[in-house]
């Protein structure tokens, strides 16, 4: 039960942050979500740096009623830096993809706004690959 409340709390307050990320005129964004990754996910540079497979593997550090939910609000911070980091964007994207149809296959709470999110990623990423 106290590991349950701690995770809604964080996911909470990690939506609040999102929010408030996406919301900010600020130009620059780059510092604040190495900020959030750092904060909610885990170092920003392996996650930017290594594969989704050695990603996805490094949240079994995480309980059971924690991962998928630590993976998701990683998806959405790929998926919210996408839309500032042109240079990343497609890598981004794939990322957020991955991890979304993964916590999809894996939970066993369906949620419409995720698949929501996969289709949104999967049409970005079709018009993308179209455009190469």
């Amino acid at each position: 039960m106290i590991e349950r409340d701690f995770i809604m709390r964080l996911i909470r307050q990690f939506l609040e942050a999102l929010n408030e990320f996406l919301s900010s005129p600020k130009k620059d964004k780059s510092e604040d979500i190495i900020m959030m990754y750092n904060t909610y996910v885990g170092p920003s540079e392996f996650l930017h740096g290594d594969d989704i497979q050695s990603i996805i593997k490094s949240f079994d550090k995480y309980g059971e009623g924690e991962r998928l939910y630590r993976m998701e609000m990683l998806a959405e911070l790929y998926l919210a830096e996408s839309k500032i980091n042109e240079k990343e964007r497609e890598s981004l994207l794939r990322k957020s993809y991955i991890l979304f149809q993964y916590i999809n296959a894996n939970s066993n709470t369906y949620s419409f706004d995720r698949i929501n999110k996969i289709q949104y990623i999967a049409g970005i990423l079709n018009t993308l690959s179209d455009n190469n």
